[in-house]
């Protein structure tokens, strides 16, 4: 059945069953909103396109929290992606972070009390690829404690890690020498390129790193070019730092109840939560394609984010199609794997996906996601996110449920 068809089967099946004038009005506002939203969402910066320059149609979209009959009827039961725009305030967005004239973001007080809390961390060297940084699905692996947290020898990354450590000497006290000596491990060189590295580490890592990006914003504002005067060169930013897939049931009881479970997440189906995770890090971000086992909902805190999605099976098909060109067997994409972050393998799901490959696909929807959006995947359905930025901060916390 085609998803025109379900949603007219989903909007007759609404009204007959509830014979109810509100119900029906309902019904009525959401596909209104549907229609006069699917065209909205810029995408987060000038990467929004593929690389022949046209996007895929967008997701179903519709403006603010709906009403959980209708989700369930038109959305949740029929497995189709959705978009919910300006529908969720989560305290989080407010409690844990504040935007300054440069465009970064700090850490709030509230979230700095908890600068010591181990968090799992990933590093990706955003000039190898992509920039990829993490897959956005559930998965019992913990990032190993035996990393070697190197990099290659001479890289623009481990050039920025190495004055982000000076800058942390000269502004740090000795409260933050375990930091250095973190910092000081990655910029290591290795006698084999390592582009993607996963460690565990403190939030203030990334308070820190926050930080040293605003700091070097303003020195670039501050910064006047006279007549005669070549180009001055970019700010440097530390970039591809992220928490990713950190369980909310691993926070301090303070930082949970910042991030309280939704509504549609605790209602619309039989209320089962099979994982949850918090991202903070800093831009350019990346997901590769992949599947989720469980319906998903998505919300976005701080940044923006574009998401394209598949359906099952012609997912599964461009899939294994890159797998194939790859020389690999069919392997699985509902657990995360370091194959995906790096080399031929995210070249590859990159480009089928965002690339000009992207055309091949004519069942592929887009959806840009901005701070108070919402989305919810069906299980099952492939999907690929993305942040385009430069070192700012972008936040995101998610719930696998049934």
């Amino acid at each position: 059945m085609s998803r025109k068809a379900m949603m007219r089967k989903g909007g007759a099946l609404a009204i007959r069953c509830t014979g109810s004038s509100i119900h029906k009005s309902a019904v009525r506002v959401f596909r209104s909103h549907s229609t006069q939203a699917a065209s909205a969402g810029a995408p987060p910066s000038g990467r929004d396109e593929s690389a022949d320059g046209q996007a895929p149609p967008q997701v179903r979209t519709v403006e603010g929290p709906v009403n959980l009959f209708v989700f369930r009827l038109e959305t949740f039961d029929p497995e189709l992606p959705l978009v919910m725009r300006n529908s969720h305030q989560l305290p989080a967005m407010t409690k844990w972070f504040r935007r300054h004239d440069t465009g970064h973001y700090m850490f709030t007080p509230h979230l700095t009390k908890h600068s010591q809390t181990i968090f799992p961390y990933e590093l990706t060297d955003p000039d190898s690829g992509s920039g990829a940084t993490g897959r956005q699905s559930p998965s019992s692996a913990a990032p190993p404690s035996h990393s070697p947290y190197r990099f290659p020898s001479p890289s623009p990354l481990r050039d920025t890690l190495t004055e982000f450590r000076s800058w942390l000497v000269n502004h740090s006290n000795e409260r933050y020498l375990p930091l250095m000596a973190l910092i000081a491990a990655l910029t290591e060189p290795t006698a084999e390129p390592e582009e993607f590295q996963q460690f565990y580490g403190p939030l203030g890592l990334l308070a820190r790193a926050c930080e040293f990006n605003h700091r070097n914003a303003i020195l670039s504002m501050k910064t006047t070019r006279t007549a005669g005067m070549p180009p001055l060169p970019p700010p440097l930013f530390l970039q591809g730092l992220y928490i990713a897939q950190s369980r909310l049931d691993s926070l301090p009881a303070p930082l949970g109840e910042d991030l309280p479970t939704p509504g549609l997440v605790r209602n619309a189906g039989r209320g089962d939560i099979y994982d949850s995770s918090v991202w903070l890090g800093l831009e350019p971000t990346y997901t590769p394609l992949h599947r989720d086992p469980n319906p998903n909902l998505f919300c976005q805190m701080v940044g923006a984010k574009q998401v394209r999605l598949l359906p099952p099976a012609p997912g599964e098909e461009l899939y294994a199609h890159v797998r194939r060109q790859l020389g690999e067997p069919g392997g699985s994409s509902r657990f995360r794997g370091p194959e995906m972050m790096g080399g031929a393998e995210r070249a590859a799901l990159d480009a089928a996906v965002w690339g000009e490959d992207r055309d091949h696909h004519p069942d592929m929807q887009q959806a840009v996601l901005r701070p108070g959006d919402s989305m919810f995947i069906p299980k099952g359905w492939w999907h690929s996110i993305r942040s385009t930025g430069t070192g700012v901060l972008n936040a995101s916390v998610n719930w696998w449920f049934r």
